[in-house]
Formats: C-alpha cells, sequence, structure tokens
C-alpha cells in the first residue's frame, strides 16, 4: 500500500480450505516503525470468473499494530463458490 511506505508489510499471505468447504484467508502484517500504526484491510471474495461474489463481509474492518509487532487478519469466504481474493489494505485516516 503506497500511503504505508515501509512502515508496514505483508510479510505472509495464506489461501486454505476449511472443513467447511469455504476458503479461509490469512495475511500476516508486520509494523516495522517505532510508532503504532492503525491500519484498514477488507478482502473481496471472487468466484472462478474472477467476479466479485457480493458480501456485507467485504467492508473495511480496523486493526492497530504496535511498534515492531506482527498480526494475522483473517477473512472466510461467504460461500464455497469463492475460490480466490483481494486483499486490501491502508492506513487508517
Amino acid at each position: 500500500a503506497p500511503d504505508l511506505g515501509d512502515a508496514v508489510q505483508v510479510v505472509d499471505l495464506r489461501l486454505q480450505k476449511a472443513r467447511s468447504s469455504h476458503y479461509t484467508m490469512q495475511a500476516n502484517v508486520v509494523n516495522n516503525s517505532a510508532a503504532l500504526v492503525g491500519l484498514e484491510y477488507k478482502t473481496v471474495w471472487l468466484d472462478a470468473g474472477g467476479e466479485e461474489i457480493p458480501t456485507i463481509l467485504s467492508t473495511w474492518s480496523r486493526t492497530s499494530v504496535r511498534p515492531r509487532d506482527i498480526v494475522a487478519l483473517q477473512s472466510t469466504a461467504p460461500d464455497a463458490s469463492a475460490v480466490d481474493f483481494r486483499f486490501y489494505l491502508k492506513r487508517s485516516r
């Protein structure tokens, strides 16, 4: 995310299928700075054709990351038709 500079990085991004046959996404984010960083993130789920699956779950969520800490941000697909995703991350305003 351009507005985050080098302060925050996604260091790991995983997609795995849960027992419910729905995918779960996890993004591990590290704060490289010496200050608390507020973040907003969202996951948009996509079907096999690359089309966005409309869901109320694709909204911005807020979190903060302490200096030099790592947080795991997770999202579960709304239904079994979701096979891919887009992950968005930005600094809280």
